[in-house]
């Protein structure tokens, strides 16, 4: 099954950057994104959010980030067309955390890249809430706290992070 191929591939891509290991997981990452450039459907999305994870775990540059949201995109429309709601909801959340990077490259701010990030955190946590993810929901919930405090909304800020440690908390 590629959902279940899929989510094996991003668990060791992440398991490689959050073990400091950025360039093995970013090699993983584009291998796997090579191989399934020719599936469809969930093997595709989940090679593609991957490799946008893999990307914003390894570097802090706007051309890490533009490519972590080209990723992040074709993931979320590969992952819709097979309807796979969890699958695309974490390409959502790769894509607001994309944003994000996006924004804080810019000199001056980056306002629209934090609106961009808090509407597809927004749709992660939908999208995770339908397909029953709780850990996907407090972390898409998580991103809407940070991207509502780079755009200067503190009150809302706050309510976000409550509702992820509610969600965290069960």
């Amino acid at each position: 099954d590629g959902a279940v191929v899929g989510d094996a591939v991003r668990l060791v891509v992440q398991a490689h950057s959050q073990g400091g290991n950025h360039d093995e997981a970013l090699r993983l990452a584009r291998e796997e994104a090579t191989k399934a450039e020719g599936a469809e459907g969930p093997l595709r999305a989940a090679a593609a959010v991957a490799l946008a994870d893999a990307l914003l775990a390894a570097g802090s540059s706007r051309d890490a980030a533009e490519e972590a949201l080209k990723m992040a995109g074709e993931a979320a429309e590969a992952a819709r067309a097979a309807g796979t709601r969890r699958l695309e909801a974490a390409a959502r959340l790769s894509e607001a955390n994309a944003h994000m990077r996006e924004g804080d490259s810019r000199r001056g701010g980056g306002q629209a890249s934090y609106q961009a990030a808090l509407e597809a955190g927004k749709t992660a946590v939908e999208l995770f809430d339908l397909s029953g993810d709780l850990r996907g929901q407090a972390m898409a919930a998580h991103a809407i706290a940070a991207a509502r405090l780079r755009c200067g909304n503190a009150e809302g800020a706050s309510r976000a992070a409550k509702d992820a440690l509610r969600i965290w908390r069960g």
